[in-house]
């Protein structure tokens, strides 16, 4: 079962527990009965849908010195105990956030939107050539590998093709295709897919007690991935439903002037509460060491460099909040579509809601469809770097032509 956990750095979960993702476990426990684990995997497929659980699960096995007949980790040994507690010394999570533990302070005040390579170097190409400390072998697991530079992809080659000893690393990517074709060519590619709604549903409210009725919302957005849905839940990002909704009716009612001030806003509000989240996940250990090197050389970071650190990272998260608001927009707006059509209200991906059932009586599906376009195009428009506010002016008019259709 996926874990609870968004970030799953470390779980006592055994691969005979992954649920619903039966071919990707039969073939770990296939090479680890047979002897046969490969040095090197890629794990592949939508974000969330418990590639980590399973790369951890694995890592486990791999480090056990007492497994059973068919691979399984025993849980009890001294090198079971130390990679559940998070200080095996021959496992390493290489992941964007390391950016702060590198001793290069050049390193350190870099955003980490990349998996340099520097971090490849530092935290995987160097310790794999050590011996490992506890006779056995080393693992890596390397989160979102698709933001590896195509220079940490390079300086992981010769890595891949000649592991020391019995080194295992696993490449965790929901975007295969930007990777290398010569570091694709040298893994053992493990196909993950989306997880059924009813699951994700279950998991939601019996393992970490969401409500049903916005355990059902987060399921039927997620498509399949479970991991997202608890992202989403922990950012609080279906309280942002009610202002979302706002907007749309401001839009449908012809209320042009503030529209795209008051998005940005709604923007910025949860790209806050992402930079957070993501800091907390990735680095909250670090954060003391970061702010010690902060106070003692700050004076060396020109305000150019600082300011353009900023809004490197601004950039990114804003984009990220700007798509998650936008989804919410099109959910609703579809929403109205359906009730419009017809459909049965089970089909509703937020249920039957105030706004939905305005947009209903008074858009027509042509005008409905139009107004999923516009929110299609803005983001669009987005990933092309056109200027927010324009982006927004124009996805205000896109949503009043609901109305103009209608009448």
């Amino acid at each position: 079962m996926p874990c609870s956990q968004t970030c799953c750095k470390r779980c006592n979960v055994r691969l005979d527990e992954i649920q619903h993702q039966p071919t990707a476990v039969a073939t770990l426990q296939r090479a680890l009965r047979n002897d046969r684990v490969a040095h090197a995997f890629l794990f592949e497929g939508p974000d969330g849908v418990g590639k980590e659980t399973t790369a951890s699960a694995l890592t486990s096995c791999l480090l056990c010195r007492s497994t059973d007949k068919n691979g399984e980790a025993c849980g009890v040994c001294d090198s079971c105990r130390m990679f559940a507690g998070g200080s095996h010394p021959d496992f390493q999570r290489v992941h964007r956030g390391l950016h702060r533990q590198h001793p290069d302070l050049r390193v350190r005040r870099t955003t980490g939107l990349f998996l340099t390579i520097d971090i490849v170097r530092h935290f995987l190409v160097a310790p794999a050539a050590v011996t490992p400390r506890l006779g056995g072998g080393r693992v890596f697991i390397v989160a979102e590998a698709e933001r590896m530079t195509d220079d940490a992809q390079n300086a992981l080659l010769k890595t891949l093709e000649e592991p020391p000893g019995r080194t295992v690393i696993m490449l965790l990517t929901s975007a295969a295709s930007r990777l290398l074709s010569t570091i694709r060519s040298r893994c053992r590619r493990v196909q993950f897919n989306a997880l059924p709604r009813e699951f994700v549903e279950h998991v939601l409210t019996h393992r970490v007690a969401v409500p049903p009725h916005h355990a059902t919302m987060l399921a039927n957005l997620c498509g399949g991935r479970v991991g997202l849905a608890l992202r989403w839940r922990q950012l609080g990002l279906l309280d942002e439903l009610p202002p979302i909704a706002a907007l749309i009716e401001q839009a449908h009612h012809g209320h042009f002037d503030g529209f795209a001030d008051a998005l940005i806003e709604r923007i910025k509000l949860l790209a806050k509460r992402i930079t957070a989240a993501e800091r907390g996940d990735a680095a909250s250990e670090t954060d003391a060491d970061e702010s010690e090197d902060s106070a003692i050389d700050g004076d060396n970071e020109t305000e150019e460099e600082s300011a353009a650190k900023g809004a490197k990272l601004g950039t990114d998260v804003l984009r990220d909040a700007a798509k998650l608001l936008l989804m919410l927009m099109a959910a609703l707006v579809r929403d109205g579509l359906l009730l419009a059509e017809g459909a049965d209200p089970k089909f509703l991906l937020l249920g039957k809601s105030r706004l939905a059932e305005m947009l209903a009586r008074s858009g027509d599906a042509a005008g409905l469809s139009a107004a999923i376009t516009a929110v299609a195009r803005c983001e669009q428009m987005l990933d092309a770097n056109v200027n927010q506010k324009m982006a927004f002016d124009r996805l205000c008019l896109g949503l009043n032509r609901v109305s103009a259709i209608a009448n």
